[in-house]
């Protein structure tokens, strides 16, 4: 399972931190994908994580029938 999260602040935005670097931690995550985007001068969004990686969405989309969840 990989996991793309965003939010503005990973100081004050970051829901599920702890949950989410557990669930990586222990292999239920093989992918977490984090934007924050207001951490740096130019800001970075979960769609641009997603587009940096999009080869392997679409082959877990398309090659393994994967499925796609999105919230927010």
């Amino acid at each position: 399972m990989t996991l793309y999260f965003g939010c503005k602040g990973h100081e004050w935005d970051y829901l599920y931190k702890e949950e989410f670097n557990a669930h990586h931690g222990a292999g239920l995550l093989k992918e977490l994908h984090c934007a924050f985007s207001r951490d740096q001068a130019e800001k970075v969004y979960v769609q641009d994580l997603i587009l940096k990686n999009k080869d392997k969405v679409c082959q877990a989309l398309f090659d393994l029938n994967g499925l796609f969840y999105m919230c927010g």
